[in-house]
C-alpha cells in the first residue's frame, strides 16, 4: 500500500545504499500485479468493458490510496493504454505509452521534470523499451537474423542479466547524480531481488485478505513475504560489506554526463545498424544452415566481452574523480555551530570543527551529503579547536562505526577530564582513528598550503584548561585565513601579545570568533588582523542573538565584507594558485 511509517531509517538506508531502494516505492510492478491479475480473472467471466472498468477503477483507487507517486501514476496510465490496445486489436507500443504518460504528468506539473522519482521511473522503462532488446539481440540473434527456425536462448537468467545491464546503463548517471555514489554489486543484487518482489506482493495480498477472516491463515500466507524480506536485507548487507560495496563518486560534471549518453547512443545505433546489416547479408543459402551455426558460443563470448569493456569505459567517464585545481574553503551551513572544510589541490581534505546545537542529525542531513557531493569518502585531518558540542557533535557521529565518511586523524589539545574530550578519545580508539595531541609546534604542510596552530603559543602559561582554544592559520601563496573557534577578548589579547612566528598578521579571510558574540572580535584584534572578508557561522534566529550588533558594527568599521551562514547558507571561497580568491 506504500505505507512506510513502520519502516526504520536504517533499513531505508540499507536498501538505498545497496541499490534496491526502488522496491520500497509503489511502481509498475505493483500496478501490473494488481491490474493485470484482476483483469485476467475478470475476463474469464465478463466481457471486456466490464473487466476494463472494474480493473481500471481498482488500479486508479489503489494509486490514489498509495499516495499517487509519479511512478505509480505513470504505471496506471501505461496499464490503461495496454488494455485499450488489446481491446482495439492494436499492437501496444511501449514508447508511445511512455511518451503519453510523460506528457500527461508534465502538463499537470511541469516541475516533475526535476523530480527524482519521475527521472528514475521513466529512464528505467525507457531502457527496457529502447536498449534491453537490442543488447539481448546483439549477443543472441533472433531467428530471422541467423537463419534458425527457433531460438531457445537466452534463458530466463541470461535474459534477466542482460535486461538488468540495459537498465543499469541508462540509469547509472541518474543514480550517481542523485546519491553521489553507486553500489558496485547493485545490478547483480537486483537480479536476485526483483523476482522475489512478486512473491512478496503475492504473500502480502493473500495474507491481508485471509487475515481479515482469521489470523492463522493470514500468518501462514504472510510468512513467505517476511522470509523474502529478511533474505533481501541479508543480501543487501552482504553486498555492502564486500570490498567497494558502495563507491562514493561525487556529483558528476555536466560534460561527463553528456559524453556518457552520447557514447551510449552511439553504441545503440551501432547495434541497430549491425542487426540490420546482418539481416541484409543473410542469403538463401545461409537460411539452410543448421541451428546454432551462425551464433556460435565463441562469437557470443567476444560480443559479451566487448560489451563489458564498453560498460567499464562508460563507468570510468562518470566516476573518474577530478582533483581540485584550486584551494577551496567551505564554511558549512550547520546551523548554530561551526565547521569548515578545506580541500587542497593535493587532494587532501581537512576539516576544522564539525558540530551544531541546532541540528540533532547533523551528520545524516548535512555533513554526509555535502562531503559525498564533492566525492569525499574520508577526512584526512580533523582539527578541533575545543570540545564544545557545537563544534564536535558531527565529529562524534562520524566516529561511529557504521558511518560512510571516515576520519583518518584527529588533532586536539589534551583537555584532561573534560567529558566531551574523553568521548572523542573513546570513539576514536574504537573506530581506529589516529588521535594526535595538538600543540603550538604542530603544522600541516603539503605541496600547496600550510596550516599552523598559532595559539596557545606557550601552554605552560595557561592555567585554565578552558582557555586551550586552538587558533589555526592557513597560508596558500599570498592568501591567508584565520580560524578562531570560540575565543573571547581575553584570548584575543594573548594573541595580540604573541610575537615571532605566532604573531598575528593581516588576513584575507577571518572566521569570526564565537559565532559573532559581543565578548569577542575586539576593535584591537580586528585592527591587527584587518580581514578583507569575515565569515560568521550562526543558526537562523538562534537563541543567543548571534551575531551581535556591536560585532557587526566593529567589522564594518574595520572595512571587512561580512558573510553569515544564517543568511547565505554554505559559503565557499575558491583560492587560485596566484593567491587571488
Amino acid at each position: 500500500t506504500g505505507e512506510r511509517g513502520g519502516l526504520d531509517s536504517d533499513t531505508k538506508e540499507l536498501f538505498s545504499y545497496s541499490g534496491i531502494g526502488h522496491i520500497l516505492a509503489i511502481s509498475g510492478l505493483h500496478i501490473s500485479f494488481i491490474g493485470m491479475g484482476l483483469f485476467s480473472l475478470l475476463r474469464r467471466r465478463f466481457r471486456f468493458p466490464v473487466s476494463f472498468i472494474l480493473s481500471g477503477a481498482v488500479v486508479c483507487a489503489f494509486c490514489v490510496m498509495s499516495g499517487a507517486s509519479v511512478s505509480a501514476v505513470r504505471a496506471v496510465i501505461m496499464f490503461l493504454l495496454r488494455i485499450i490496445a488489446e481491446a482495439a486489436g492494436k499492437k501496444y507500443d511501449i514508447l508511445s505509452a511512455l511518451g503519453l504518460s510523460a506528457a500527461v504528468l508534465l502538463i499537470a506539473e511541469p516541475y516533475y521534470i526535476k523530480n527524482t522519482g519521475f527521472i528514475f521511473s521513466f529512464t528505467a522503462v525507457l531502457s527496457m523499451a529502447l536498449i534491453s532488446e537490442n543488447v539481448i539481440r546483439f549477443i543472441y540473434p533472433s531467428p530471422w537474423e541467423c537463419g534458425e527456425n527457433e531460438l531457445k536462448y537466452p534463458g530466463p537468467v541470461r535474459r534477466r542479466l542482460l535486461s538488468g545491464l540495459a537498465v543499469f546503463l541508462l540509469t547509472f548517471p541518474v543514480v550517481v547524480s542523485t546519491y553521489y555514489s553507486f553500489p558496485l554489486y547493485g545490478a547483480f543484487l537486483n537480479i536476485l531481488v526483483i523476482p522475489l518482489c512478486s512473491y512478496i506482493l503475492t504473500s502480502a495480498a493473500l495474507g491481508g485478505i485471509t487475515g481479515i477472516l482469521s489470523m492463522i491463515p493470514g500468518r501462514f500466507f504472510i510468512a513467505a513475504g517476511v522470509f523474502s524480506l529478511d533474505l533481501i536485507e541479508i543480501l543487501s548487507a552482504l553486498t555492502l560489506n564486500l570490498p567497494f560495496g558502495n563507491i562514493i563518486t561525487g556529483k558528476p560534471r555536466g560534460f561527463r554526463i553528456i559524453l556518457y549518453y552520447g557514447l551510449l547512443a552511439a553504441l545503440l545505433l551501432l547495434m541497430i545498424i549491425f542487426r540490420k546489416q546482418r539481416r541484409l547479408n543473410l542469403t538463401q543459402a545461409d537460411k539452410k544452415i543448421k541451428p546454432g551455426r551462425r551464433a556460435h558460443s565463441g562469437s557470443r563470448m567476444l560480443k559479451t566481452l566487448a560489451l563489458c569493456l564498453f560498460t567499464f569505459i562508460l563507468l570510468l567517464i562518470i566516476t573518474a574523480g577530478d582533483r581540485p585545481e584550486n584551494l577551496t574553503i567551505s564554511f558549512l551551513d550547520v546551523g548554530q555551530g561551526g565547521s569548515a572544510l578545506i580541500q587542497s589541490p593535493s587532494g587532501n581534505n581537512i576539516m576544522i570543527d564539525c558540530g551544531s546545537t541546532s541540528s540533532n542529525e547533523l551528520y545524516r542531513y548535512t555533513i554526509e551529503s555535502t562531503l559525498m557531493y564533492r566525492g569525499i569518502d574520508s577526512i584526512d585531518y580533523m582539527l578541533i579547536t575545543h570540545p564544545d558540542m557545537d563544534h564536535i557533535s558531527g565529529v562524534l557521529s562520524m566516529l561511529e562505526g557504521d558511518k560512510r565518511i571516515k576520519i583518518k586523524r584527529i588533532l586536539i589539545y589534551d583537555f584532561g577530564e573534560n567529558e566531551n574530550f574523553l568521548e572523542i578519545v573513546s570513539r576514536a580508539e574504537a573506530s581506529g582513528c589516529e588521535l594526535i595531541t595538538l600543540s603550538s609546534d604542530v603544522t600541516y604542510r603539503d605541496r600547496y598550503m600550510e596550516i599552523s596552530c598559532i595559539y596557545p603559543g606557550n601552554e605552560s602559561e595557561i592555567k585554565d584548561v578552558n582557555e586551550l582554544w586552538a587558533v589555526f592559520l592557513l597560508q596558500y601563496e599570498s592568501f591567508s585565513a584565520l580560524f578562531t573557534g570560540d575565543i573571547d577578548s581575553s584570548v584575543e589579547a594573548r594573541l595580540l601579545a604573541q610575537e615571532g612566528e605566532f604573531a598575528l598578521k593581516d588576513t584575507d579571510v577571518l572566521a569570526v570568533p564565537h559565532h559573532g558574540s559581543k565578548t569577542s572580535s575586539s576593535s584591537e584584534f580586528l585592527e591587527r588582523v584587518s580581514p578583507e572578508v569575515s565569515v560568521i557561522s550562526a543558526g537562523v534566529n538562534n537563541i543567543y542573538g548571534h551575531p551581535h550588533k556591536e560585532v557587526l558594527e566593529r567589522l564594518e568599521q574595520a572595512g571587512s565584507a561580512v558573510y553569515n551562514t544564517a543568511d547565505f547558507g554554505e559559503i565557499d571561497i575558491t583560492v587560485k594558485n596566484d593567491g587571488s580568491y
